[in-house]
């Protein structure tokens, strides 16, 4: 008899058992087999970095996923993710910042010695990083052994080591990760990508 072929069964969750986290509804991976249906999160596990995930219903903008924030990681810190390409379509760059902060190109640009630096198509995201619009995740870098993508972060955002940051795991933007600055550059450096640190300014929104 043949064997009949498993289906791939979307990111398992359950609810952790603490008080306070059964008050925020986070949510983890129920086990290791699960682990290989989201890389970034079987890579976490495997570089032991400490993190919490919660599941949402999709957002694929800042405005559509900070309520769920509210909800669910009031204290941590949204983080906005860039994926852009040159005029030329010879250099890619990645750019994550504090969602308040408002990203100055022209300085990436200047520093980067590249011009009209401008989102790249759905098609370029998908082939470079494995990822859909809406979806864009710095954990994602492991897709890109080549270092093909250039990292570039808000510096105050890994600089402040008392917010938490939030971001999307590959498996798409129905799922959130909350994980410490000092980790995500921890993760980043072990997939090859050093990230250049910029200071870019807050806009009028920012918390105070």
């Amino acid at each position: 008899k043949k064997k009949k072929k498993k289906k791939k069964q979307p990111l398992a969750l359950e609810r952790m058992t603490s008080s306070e986290d059964e008050r925020h509804n986070w949510t983890h991976l129920q086990g290791s087999s699960e682990l290989g249906e989201d890389a970034s999160i079987a890579l976490l596990r495997e570089l032991a970095i400490p993190f919490r995930l919660f599941s949402h219903p999709p957002s694929a903008t800042v405005d559509a996923w900070r309520p769920h924030v509210a909800s669910f990681a009031p204290a941590a810190q949204m983080c906005k993710n860039l994926f852009l390409q040159d005029r030329k379509k010879q250099s890619k760059v990645l750019i994550v910042a504090r969602a308040e902060a408002l990203v100055n190109l022209k300085l990436v640009e200047t520093h980067l010695n590249v011009k009209t630096l401008r989102l790249t198509s759905p098609d370029i995201l998908s082939e470079t990083l494995g990822l859909e619009k809406g979806a864009v995740t710095p954990l994602s870098l492991f897709a890109d052994p080549d270092n093909k993508v250039t990292l570039c972060f808000d510096r105050s955002m890994v600089d402040d080591p008392s917010r938490p940051l939030l971001f999307h795991p590959v498996s798409g933007n129905m799922y959130t990760v909350e994980l410490q600055a000092q980790h995500l550059l921890a993760y980043v450096r072990h997939v090859q990508h050093d990230p250049l640190l910029f200071d870019f300014e807050l806009g009028p929104a920012a918390e105070q």
